[in-house]
């Protein structure tokens, strides 16, 4: 008898299970995309938003174009840094030659416009006692002892600018201030606020004047010179006190070949600032030369251009210790000054009948220098 097949069972607690699919250890993704199982999607099991393709594709370009833009703002940051550091501030003009006139008021910028009109000057309506000829540029009274003495100019050592208490308010007088709107320097004349409102470089020597913030003071000081050296003393005190605080300056003196300088007496290899305390030495300097000796005045005038001054007041009685010519010592002092940067004013001490060959140079070395060149009789001096 045959035997009868058993049909299969259709259990399905007896069917087998499926062969488990492979997968990758780290993703935990079918190694065969195929063989996932259907629910899994393309590509097995749903991925993380990170490793999701379009993010792939995507992310390093974005991540790319935003450091370099970063890195084009922080160059572009330091461009703008470093030109601002690096930035050349121009200062005021000054015209030197323009006003350096025979007899003319003292040069200067009267009213620069650096706090207001410029073609006007400076006026503050706060204190009714100031004269209307005061002529400084304050618009509030000093409050500091210290800013009064930086006033500059002939109040320096004023005695009336200096008062007691703490509550003391300084120098509403005449003179000249740093600058208006900060209590600064002395009170401009009572008027319509407004004008002024800055330094006006300016100097005055032996009847001569002149725009300049370095100025180099070069003068005779050989024997020939001893009976008007007193004079002379007196005439380059008063021209210091006339300077402030932001003007530089030198005192040279000549005699035989030496150069006596005020810089070199105080180690200094650049013009000194014309505060308080470098005035009293220019001062004590001053006082403590004596006229002696021939005249040579080129290792001065030298020593007068390594300075780099803006303005030079050449004073002279002769020059009889000259080893070259007269046309030789132009074309030196040319050779110093081929840019013009350098004003020359000469003044010539005696009458020009007694050395007409010496009046004649100095006329050409100022004409050839920007400046003006004057002739002053020693009883005149």
């Amino acid at each position: 008898m045959a035997s009868e097949k058993t049909p299969p069972s259709t259990d399905p607690a007896s069917v087998p299970p499926p062969p488990p699919v492979p997968k990758n250890v780290m993703t935990g993704t079918p190694d065969n995309p195929a063989e996932a199982p259907a629910e899994a999607g393309v590509g097995g099991r749903k991925l993380p938003f990170m490793q999701q393709k379009w993010v792939q594709d995507i992310l390093p370009f974005a991540t790319s174009v935003v450091l370099h833009l970063g890195l084009l703002l922080i160059g572009l940051a330091t461009y703008q840094v470093a030109k601002e550091i690096t930035k050349v501030v121009q200062e005021q003009i000054i015209i030197p030659d323009a006003t350096i006139v025979e007899n003319a008021e003292v040069g200067g910028i009267p009213n620069p416009g650096l706090g207001g009109d410029p073609t006007r000057a400076a006026a503050q309506d706060l204190d009714q006692s100031v004269a209307q000829t005061n002529d400084a540029w304050s618009d509030k009274p000093n409050q500091t002892l210290n800013q009064t003495v930086m006033g500059g100019g002939e109040s320096d050592n004023s005695a009336s600018a200096i008062s007691l208490g703490a509550a003391a308010s300084f120098s509403t007088g005449s003179g000249k201030g740093p600058g208006s709107g900060e209590g600064g320097g002395t009170m401009a004349a009572f008027g319509v606020p407004g004008g002024g409102g800055g330094v006006g470089p300016k100097s005055s020597f032996a009847g001569t004047t002149g725009n300049a913030k370095r100025i180099v003071y070069l003068c005779d000081a050989s024997g020939t010179m001893m009976s008007i050296f007193d004079r002379l003393r007196s005439e380059l005190i008063n021209s210091v006190k006339r300077l402030i605080p932001i003007q530089g300056f030198d005192v040279i003196f000549f005699q035989d070949e030496s150069v006596l300088s005020l810089t070199k007496k105080n180690n200094s290899s650049t013009l000194l600032m014309a505060s308080p305390d470098n005035k009293s030495k220019a001062y004590e300097f001053i006082e403590s030369t004596t006229a002696r000796g021939p005249t040579n005045p080129i290792p001065a005038i030298k020593a007068a251009f390594a300075l780099k001054p803006e303005l030079i007041y050449m004073l002279t009685d002769g020059f009889d210790n000259l080893e070259i010519s007269n046309d030789e010592l132009a074309t030196q002092i040319r050779a110093l000054n081929t840019t013009n940067a350098v004003k020359i004013n000469t003044i010539y001490i005696g009458r020009q009948e007694d050395n007409k060959e010496l009046v004649t140079l100095l006329i050409r070395i100022a004409d050839e220098n920007g400046g003006v060149s004057r002739i002053v009789s020693k009883d005149d001096f």
